[in-house]
């Protein structure tokens, strides 16, 4: 692929990301290849030395502010955000930024990076952890070369299986996840616990009994107690419940492997038995119903 030189790469850089060069070097150029892999977009980019600005007008102007993930291949880049500290990043390092927020990106040598956007709803972790995820390097060995890898393979190799992408892209959820839940290693009780209590709703969502009761008496604590672990999360237990639930459903309803079953035999695999609550919820949380969503996937 033919490198891309300004202002074709500004007006790319823009279009595909929101970002402007404000002052683009002479003789600035890049190249930019994307792969769809179901909810979330990889990216390999490279380029000349440049700067790179999310600004407000981007923000306000844009349908959608994902969080992006950035894995430095070559060169060294300098993620600068208002109210975060400053991160520098070289070769096998990796970060995670929000696009709702201002940033800037200078991008020093020659510099090549493997980018990946995600839904906030789509990363499904307790706010101090996702906090502490964009204020730090994600680790760049174990399941972040993983990553990286993963990424890198599914924008440069081709494959014609929609199914594939979609497996690959709830690999690099995963993968992510875990990036950042081994980088906010709990150190406090409160918060190994809650860690804990989400890992036991994501393994029984198919549980019709699942709630606040049955998750405190598996857990030995007070329904008090459980309450109080998620006061200060941005979803109480229940919403908790029922957001991952949902969550778990839209997946599968884009799943090509999943397409011979009914909407409701997956809905009950993930605790919704009664189809007009889940259409009510689906519709509330993603904004098209169940059956939409299947047909547009």
């Amino acid at each position: 692929m033919t490198a891309i030189a300004a202002p074709r790469w500004r007006e790319q850089m823009d279009a595909t990301f929101g970002l402007s060069l404000p002052a683009p070097p002479i003789g600035a150029r890049g190249l930019v290849r994307h792969r769809t892999l179901g909810h979330i977009d990889a990216f390999r980019v490279a380029g000349t030395p440049q700067l790179l600005r999310r600004t407000p007008h981007a923000i306000r102007s844009a349908e959608s502010a994902p969080l992006k993930v950035c894995a430095v291949r070559a060169g060294e880049v300098v993620l600068r955000r208002d109210d975060l500290p400053d991160l520098r990043l070289g070769p096998g390092d990796i970060a995670l930024y929000d696009t709702g927020s201002p940033y800037e990106l200078r991008l020093m040598n020659r510099w090549n990076c493997t980018v990946m956007t995600i839904a906030r709803d789509d990363l499904a972790l307790p706010s101090r952890t996702l906090g502490h995820a964009l204020e730090h390097q994600l680790p760049g060995q174990g399941p972040g070369a993983v990553l990286t890898q993963l990424l890198e393979s599914a924008v440069d190799d081709a494959f014609a299986r929609s199914d594939t992408a979609i497996l690959l892209g709830h690999a690099s959820v995963d993968l992510l996840t875990g990036l950042a839940y081994e980088l906010d290693a709990p150190t406090a009780p409160d918060h190994a616990l809650r860690i804990a209590v989400l890992g036991h709703i994501r393994e029984h969502l198919g549980d019709p009994d699942l709630g606040v009761t049955s998750i405190a008496r598996a857990h030995r604590i007070s329904p008090r107690t459980l309450h109080r672990l998620f006061a200060e999360e941005e979803w109480t237990v229940s919403e908790t419940i029922r957001n991952l639930r949902l969550d778990a459903v839209r997946s599968d309803l884009v799943n090509p492997n999943l397409a011979g079953r009914s909407i409701m035999a997956i809905a009950a695999a993930h605790g919704f038995f009664d189809q007009s609550h889940l259409t009510r919820a689906f519709r509330t949380r993603f904004g098209t119903t169940p059956a939409a969503a299947r047909r547009e996937a």
